[in-house]
């Protein structure tokens, strides 16, 4: 019987521990989340402000430039990063709330 109750708490035990493991590993995910999208969020935002940039001068200097094309490319790669950043935000999110954070007070 001794030996029953022995197991069971090491059972308890170890369990305890690997959720212990499982939300710190789940901590760190989210906090390297938030790092990603914010060190690739900033420059894209600069991407996509010169993007825009380069297709007003174009558009004003002349309509065929041959610039357009490769400027459109830029806008529908920026396009994708900002969308694969919205989705990679909002695991954040899921993550924190399972967490039970709240992501928009607590940064850390």
């Amino acid at each position: 019987m001794t030996d029953d109750l022995n197991t069971e708490a090491e059972g308890t035990e170890a369990s305890q521990i690997s959720a212990e493991a499982a939300t710190a590993m789940l901590e760190e995910l989210r906090a390297e989340a938030g790092a990603v999208v914010h060190a690739i969020n900033n420059p894209l935002t600069v991407i996509t402000g010169n993007a825009q940039f380069l297709m007003e001068v174009a558009r004003t200097e002349q309509t065929d430039s041959p610039i357009v094309g490769p400027i459109e490319d830029i806008n529908a790669a920026t396009q994708q990063l900002s969308d694969a950043l919205a989705r990679l935000s909002a695991l954040r999110e899921r993550i924190a709330s399972a967490l039970g954070k709240d992501d928009r007070i607590d940064d850390g």
